[in-house]
Order: C-alpha cells, then structure tokens, then sequence
C-alpha cells in the first residue's frame, strides 16, 4: 500500500460476480511497514448516504473483511491476501452531562 489507495468494494458472497467495485469511494486509508508488519488505518463516515455502504451504527455488531494485493507479485483480481470476517462494535457517545 505504497500509494495509502484503499478501494471500496460490496460483496454478496464469495463468487467473482458477487463482489462489485462501489462507483463512489468514500473510505481512505494510510498505511505503515514496520519490523514485517503493515499497520493501516481506514477512515470513512457513519453515515455516507451512499445506498451500497452499511450504516455504521454505534451498539451493533458490523461485519467486515479486507483483501490486500500485493503489486510486486503482480496480484489482482483473485490474487489475493483476504482475511478472515471479522466485526466491530462502535461505543455509543458518552454523555457531556
């Protein structure tokens, strides 16, 4: 991830068919390489208006997956590092009072 690019893609399974590049990316990303390991850091708003992006709501489970390509194997399409689901649960805001 030289160039910090993170693209936005929507699955409904795990055919090639079912996995669809959004039109429009709402998510950016910065990466680090250190010691063998890669820290990225994706940022994205809770709510984007796009009807292809989940709601990332505060209290519910969010699934999610990341597929990394690696450029100087030449991997594309399913050439791929693809982790396993994970989810994450977003705190609710702490009250100001």
């Amino acid at each position: 991830m030289s160039d910090n690019q993170a693209v936005e893609m929507s699955a409904k399974g795990i055919q090639p068919e079912a996995i669809v590049k959004q039109q429009k990316n709402d998510i950016t990303a910065a990466a680090t390489y250190k010691d063998g390991l890669y820290r990225v850091v994706f940022k994205r708003a809770l709510k984007t208006g796009d009807a292809n992006d989940p709601e990332l709501t505060p209290g519910r489970f969010i699934p999610f997956s990341i597929a990394v390509y690696d450029g100087q194997m030449n991997e594309q399409g399913n050439r791929a590092t693809v982790s396993a689901w994970y989810y994450i649960m977003l705190e609710p805001a702490t009250p100001l009072n």
